[in-house]
């Protein structure tokens, strides 16, 4: 992911990101006083794991959408994120993200999919360090992390990141 900090505009080449135009109807992620806008959250979050795991995680690519039109094709990268929004505990509205895991491109492509829904915007940087972590002590030798999240069932990785997984609705009709 590079050094620890430089103009996001000149990040790495895996890397993609929406363009947060500030005026977009469909911004999703925003906060209620001030607008994080995709690039500077993804900034944010890049420098924190950067800070955290240095050259350990260079090859991550990381794709984070402000809307639901995904500009940044948060579906392909190892890790995908798309605004939204969620509740506090008192029912105030907040900025949040969906994660989505499993993606790639190249020989073995895949579509990835939500495994954890809207987690607070301040929360991110726990979550993903806790599935990157997960990732470093428990990978096979040279293991991918997308390998890696493929191998792990939805309950597994919500251990690292300390969230509860998604119950997809084909989940909540076998159960119910």
């Amino acid at each position: 992911m590079g050094e620890t900090w430089f103009p996001p505009q000149e990040r790495a080449e895996g890397e993609r990101r929406s363009r947060g135009d500030p005026y977009s109807e469909l911004q999703s992620a925003l906060q209620p006083r001030r607008r994080l806008q995709p690039l500077e959250r993804l900034a944010r979050l890049i420098v924190h794991l950067e800070g955290v795991f240095g050259d350990e995680i260079a090859d991550l690519r990381l794709h984070l959408d402000g809307c639901p039109h995904a500009c940044a094709q948060h579906w392909v990268g190892d890790l995908g994120f798309q605004g939204t929004t969620g509740k506090d505990a008192d029912g105030r509205r907040l900025s949040a993200y969906d994660i989505f895991v499993r993606g790639s491109l190249g020989p073995d492509p895949a579509i990835a999919r939500p495994v954890f829904r809207r987690v607070a915007s301040d929360g991110l940087e726990a979550a993903v360090e806790g599935l990157i972590r997960g990732w470093l002590d428990g990978r096979a030798d040279d293991e991918s992390f997308t390998d890696y999240q493929r191998r792990l069932s939805d309950e597994e990785l919500g251990a690292h990141a300390r969230l509860e997984p998604a119950r997809s609705r084909r989940d909540a009709e076998v159960a119910a």
